[in-house]
């Protein structure tokens, strides 16, 4: 059984070096030679900061040279930023031989890359600082949330010491209204006691313990001058009656 045959595809990299010097409007800075049996780049700063961007984006002169090496073009430095470069089976108008052109069998399969490192090496700084910009944004997003969870603690904080303090103050003035009712029903009773003082004392004859002598009554209250007065005249005339009824009892005994 006959094996298939694997038909070689053409480098994508030299693809993209034929379809560049295609182009008309970049003649002035790389273009076939008049034979079209190489190419010549004559402006390699050029070269470097307009037309490899535009086709690998990248910039690095090395390794479009280098790459170039991989598949045996061999470099000629006519002068100062002037290289031409030559293949046998890179010819100007025979886009089917490229296919043909194989890279040296020195290079490894990952060679090949070698032209995309330039541009890895350009993008990691980028995607550095687009990952540093993107974790401060993260950070910064963070401590905006944590700001705005504090503000929304401090106005929950505030809102309850206003709660308290209104409550503080309804508290205040019942307390007061309070203080006020007691310190009028104390001034109502001082009256009813400063009345019952001032009842008259019963006479000596008629004299018995009423409920009202057997109340005690508080050292600190004023006693009515002319009340004290009736109560020692009582005392004085009882005494007196004693010793009227000692005096009748010894004489008769005798």
């Amino acid at each position: 059984m006959k094996r298939k045959r694997t038909l070689s595809k053409p480098s994508s990299f030299l693809k993209k070096v034929f379809d560049m010097l295609k182009n008309d409007e970049i003649q002035e800075i790389v273009s076939w030679n008049k034979d079209g049996q190489a190419f010549t780049i004559k402006n390699s700063e050029e070269f470097s900061r307009v037309i490899l961007p535009l086709y690998f984006k990248h910039k690095n002169f090395s390794s479009f040279t280098r790459q170039l090496n991989m598949y045996d073009f061999h470099k000629y430095k006519i002068e100062e930023n002037t290289h031409t470069f030559k293949h046998p089976l890179f010819i100007q108008g025979r886009k089917d031989l490229i296919k043909e052109i194989m890279r040296k069998s020195n290079f490894s399969q990952n060679s090949e890359s070698s032209a995309n490192e330039p541009h890895k090496t350009e993008l990691t700084p980028l995607l550095q600082k687009m990952h540093e910009l993107y974790t401060d944004n993260q950070n910064s997003e963070q401590h905006i949330k944590t700001l705005e969870e504090k503000i929304e603690n401090i106005r929950e904080l505030n809102s309850d010491l206003l709660t308290q303090l209104k409550e503080s103050k309804v508290r205040i003035r019942n307390f007061k209204k309070m203080l006020l009712s007691t310190s009028n029903m104390m001034g109502t009773t001082e009256d009813d006691l400063d009345s019952l003082l001032k009842l008259e004392t019963p006479s000596s004859e008629d004299h018995r313990e009423s409920p009202a002598s057997n109340m005690a009554i508080d050292p600190g209250v004023k006693r009515d001058s002319k009340s004290v007065g009736s109560s020692e005249s009582g005392e004085e005339r009882n005494l007196n009656k004693s010793d009227d009824d000692t005096s009748i009892y010894l004489q008769t005994d005798t």
